[in-house]
């Protein structure tokens, strides 16, 4: 009986202070359900990259001087890619509707759909308060902005410091203030070099800025990446965003030199056909493919046997040997002279692209290597000679050998 006591006199106890509170507060007890109301609002499309002004239509169903709205206000569930601060509208009047606009930026990257809600909060009775959220979706789509915003180039080589160019153009009739301007890429694939973001205090109208930017492409990066280039600025009455989702493209670095150079003939003539062979060594990192060696046009030469030479591929690191055979004009005089090769072959983009080289070729006159092929005959004849020679002893010797033998015989008998 004791222990049902206290409970009897602690629940007394509790509602004398919650009386005591509605007294203190002025406030009605029990307390009482809030007004009802509607929120919703006409738009269904937000621009991308720029703040949009979102209509809140409110519908305050409550009746009288108690039923009004007080110090109502709304805020923008957290959503990514909209942002939003608080809006304080004041006093919502008893069976009234209004309209009030809450600033939503959306970022320009943000979804093609995006689900939200719109929270309001506010007092009545002058005491009590009520939260709810209303749920709301948006679709956003890229609305014509004054700023447009590019990179080049879009094709890099790996391994390699390359510069990049972004460039700010402001194609509408307002000068827009405060820009900032930030290059973003994958840190697997490129580091940036240069200091971000850039900041731009103004643009004219219908002008533009151009900035470059140093960057380290990695070795190892992908053969394309994205390049992102965010442009924040102030049009005049409210924050705003461009944005630029550039693909850039990677090659790898080729590099064809040449060795081994040799000359068949070591001398060529006037009107002879000659043979130029050597060694092309790809020191790159990549694989040169479709590889072909020709003899440029040039005065006095020209290939004997095509115009060209497939190679084939050559992969970093490695070699192939080639031959060209040309002929020399009759009418070309003797002297030195630089034969031009061009090297052609395909990047990792299928790109072509071609090289340049030239091979140092001594022209000598026909009458010099007649000249040293005769002395070559000559010393050829002479040889023969001396072995006739050498046979004709041999045998003279043999014979006084076998005369000697036959009167050592006769002398013995």
């Amino acid at each position: 009986m004791r222990e049902i006591n206290m409970l009897i006199a602690a629940a007394l106890t509790l509602t004398m202070a919650v009386a005591m509170v509605n007294a203190a507060t002025g406030g009605p007890s029990p307390v009482p359900a809030p007004p009802g109301y509607n929120l919703t609002t006409t738009a269904t499309v937000l621009c991308r990259g720029e703040t949009n002004y979102l209509p809140i239509v409110i519908r305050n169903y409550g009746t009288g001087s108690i039923g009004a709205m007080q110090d109502t206000t709304f805020a923008l569930a957290t959503t990514e890619g909209l942002f939003a601060s608080t809006l304080n509208v004041g006093t919502v009047p008893a069976n009234s509707t209004k309209t009030y606009y809450l600033p939503v930026f959306v970022s320009a990257n943000a979804s093609l759909y995006i689900p939200t809600g719109i929270t309001i909060n506010y007092f009545y009775y002058s005491v009590y308060t009520d939260s709810e959220i209303s749920n709301m979706s948006f679709t956003t789509r890229a609305c014509a902005q004054p700023i447009v915003a590019t990179i080049s180039p879009t094709v890099l080589t790996a391994g390699a410091i390359e510069n990049i160019t972004f460039k700010v153009a402001n194609d509408g009739p307002d000068t827009l203030n405060s820009l900032s301007v930030s290059l973003a890429m994958p840190s697997l694939d490129a580091a940036l070099l240069g200091a971000q973001p850039v900041s731009i205090n103004s643009i004219a109208p219908y002008s533009s800025m151009q900035f470059n930017q140093s960057v380290y492409v990695s070795r190892n990066a992908t053969q394309n990446f994205p390049a992102n280039l965010t442009v924040d600025y102030y049009n005049g009455a409210s924050l705003s965003q461009a944005w630029n989702d550039t693909q850039l493209l990677t090659i790898g670095i080729i590099n064809i030199t040449t060795s081994g150079l040799t000359l068949s003939p070591t001398v060529p003539s006037p009107g002879s056909v000659f043979s130029i062979s050597l060694v092309l060594t790809n020191t790159g990192t990549s694989t040169a493919d479709a590889v072909t060696a020709a003899v440029a046009p040039s005065n006095g030469f020209s290939p004997y046997d095509g115009n060209s030479v497939f190679v084939g591929s050559i992969g970093p690191d490695s070699q192939a040997p080639v031959t060209l055979t040309l002929t020399a004009s009759p009418s070309v005089a003797n002297g030195q002279y630089q034969i031009p090769i061009r090297i052609s072959y395909l990047n990792s983009l299928r790109q072509n692209v071609t090289q340049n080289t030239a091979v140092p070729v001594q022209l000598a006159p026909a009458a010099a290597n007649a000249t040293v092929a005769s002395m070559s005959s000559y010393h050829g004849s002479g040889s023969g000679l001396i072995l006739l020679i050498l046979i004709i002893v041999i045998i003279v010797l043999l014979v006084l050998y076998n005369s000697e033998r036959k009167k050592n015989r006769r002398h013995t008998k």
